[in-house]
Parts: structure tokens; C-alpha cells; sequence
């Protein structure tokens, strides 16, 4: 009975050190193939990020220059609850109600 557990335990034990990777063994360098995707990917995302700040930037310049008075008067519009008196009342009001702050 001892000798067959002593077996199983011994098997068991071969079979993990067999089947386990050998960390001290392992390279932890990366392949060239992947050094190149991550650099195409980083790329990309610096580029993503560098729109986005153009974007924003013009989007603040064109309110700032280009948009009437009006429009810009937050304060008037966002406490007023009249309904709209023509269709340039309605689009503003529209512009008003829907913008991102």
C-alpha cells in the first residue's frame, strides 16, 4: 500500500516538473513582429489624440467667433420656460437645450 501511493506521489511529481514550463529557460524578449505593431498602434493613438485636441480647439474658436450673441447668452435662454415664437426662436432654443457641456 505504501509502495503504490509512494508511485503516484512519484508520477505525479516527474509528470509536473515534465510538463512545466522552465521559467529560468524562458525568453522574455519580444518578437520583432510585435515591437512593430505596438509602434504602428502607439502611433495611431497619438494621432487620435492629437485630433481630438484640434478639434476641440476649433470647435472653441468657431463659438467663440462665429456664433450669434444670442446663442451664446446661456443665463436668458436656460431659465426660460416661454415656448418658441418663430422658427429662429425654435432653432436656437433647439441649439440651447443640446449642447454639450
Amino acid at each position: 500500500m505504501r509502495n503504490i501511493t509512494f508511485k503516484k506521489l512519484a508520477y505525479i511529481l516527474m509528470g509536473l516538473y515534465l510538463l512545466a514550463p522552465q521559467v529560468v529557460f524562458a525568453k522574455s524578449t519580444l518578437p520583432a513582429e510585435f515591437k512593430v505593431v505596438f509602434a504602428k498602434f502607439s502611433v495611431g493613438m497619438i494621432g487620435v489624440a492629437v485630433f481630438s485636441f484640434l478639434i476641440y480647439f476649433a470647435l472653441v474658436l468657431y463659438n467663440k467667433f462665429f456664433v450669434a450673441p444670442h446663442i451664446k447668452n446661456e443665463e436668458i435662454r436656460r431659465n426660460s420656460l416661454n415656448s418658441p415664437r418663430d422658427k429662429d426662436e425654435a432653432i436656437s432654443n433647439f441649439i440651447m437645450k443640446n449642447r454639450l457641456k
